[in-house]
């Protein structure tokens, strides 16, 4: 186990090998917990383009309420998380029009 290595909380390697990403996230709620941790965990785990984790965890403060155990539950079923990303210039008023197309699915 180690601390903070490549900006993880803490790094776990199992005897078998698999390795999770636990990161730590003190808040008011379990919902702003997961909320804090789950872009930074999917970062470690997949940026720039490699799988470097078995497992995400997050450790909060604050014991769950069901909807936030429904909400993981929910997460762990999904097969890929599909992302796009716009860059929506400071200043500008609308997306151009070859931009939005990544939203209706053009």
């Amino acid at each position: 186990m180690t601390c903070e290595d490549e900006r993880v909380d803490i790094k776990f390697v199992a005897p078998d090998k698999t390795v999770s990403f636990i990161e730590i996230k003190p808040a008011e709620t379990a919902k702003k917990s997961i909320r804090l941790a789950i872009g930074q965990l999917l970062e470690y785990r997949y940026y720039p383009n490699a799988n470097k984790a078995d497992r995400l965890i997050i450790v909060g403060n604050v014991k769950e309420e069901p909807d936030d155990l429904e909400y993981l539950a929910h997460l762990k079923k999904l097969p890929s998380l599909e992302f796009s990303y716009v860059h929506w210039p400071e200043g500008e008023k609308s997306v151009p029009d070859e931009k939005f197309a990544v939203f209706v699915g053009k």
